[in-house]
């Protein structure tokens, strides 16, 4: 510090040397002063700092417990949701397989009539058949032993014929 800014009447009764001990004097006691301000800031910014990552840290595991306690109970819900879902399936399943089944039963009906109509027509129509080739061969006999008889006519007529001119 220069010791121009000592009053005039300080530095007159004190004189240059003294005013410049003066001087020197307060200039030790603010630099000694200014470092314990800086100690005791640092100190305290230091203590503050410590305080505050000390609750943020607090914050942070508080955070999580939450967060864990949440992810247990949405666990939970979607465990007892499944349990509804799967129980909904099962409901639904049986529903299905007891419908398909009433289905199947209804179906198993119908085919067995249609099965015995078929098998009622097929022996209608094998009876027909029947009759209709019994009447068909009888036909077939009646007309073959007519062409039977034709062709022994036939053969008589060429047989005179041919003896007539041989007797000749």
């Amino acid at each position: 510090m220069d010791t121009s800014v000592v009053s005039a009447a300080v530095r007159e009764r004190l004189g240059i040397e003294a005013t410049a001990g003066l001087v020197d004097l307060l200039e030790v006691a603010r630099q000694e002063w200014t470092d314990e301000v800086m100690v005791l800031s640092s100190e305290r910014f230091e203590r503050r700092l410590v305080e505050e990552a000390s609750a943020v840290r607090l914050d942070v595991v508080r955070g999580n417990a939450a967060l864990r306690h949440e992810v247990g109970e949405l666990r939970l819900e979607l465990r007892l949701g499944f349990a509804d879902v799967r129980q909904d399936l099962r409901q639904e399943v049986t529903r299905l397989h007891q419908e398909l089944h009433h289905e199947v039963t209804g179906l198993r009906q119908e085919l067995h009539h249609e099965v015995a109509g078929l098998r009622q027509e097929l022996r209608q129509g094998t009876a027909e058949l029947r009759q209709e080739m019994a009447a068909n061969k009888f036909d077939l006999l009646k007309w073959s032993f007519v062409f039977w008889i034709g062709q022994v006519l036939a053969i008589a007529g060429i047989i005179g014929a041919l003896l007539r001119a041989a007797g000749h």
